[in-house]
């Protein structure tokens, strides 16, 4: 990966690069746990809502506490 810096290291590029590693960080923990990332795997390969529970083999109820906060 190439990196490019815009002002030579100055404090614009920090903040930038800073809140994209804080961003990225807040992806990574969404996808922390291995159901999440296999249900996001589902939905790109562009299942309907609906038939997650039988494609990812989780109740409805279990389903929809993957989401939610840990």
């Amino acid at each position: 990966m190439r990196v490019v810096e815009t002002d030579a290291g100055g404090t614009g590029t920090r903040a930038a690069k800073g809140a994209l590693f804080d961003a990225l960080a807040e992806v990574a923990g969404a996808l922390s746990a291995g159901r999440r990332v296999e249900i996001v795997d589902l939905l790109a390969q562009g299942e309907r809502a609906r038939s997650l529970p039988r494609q990812s083999r989780l109740g409805a109820a279990k389903l929809a506490t993957v989401f939610q906060e840990p």
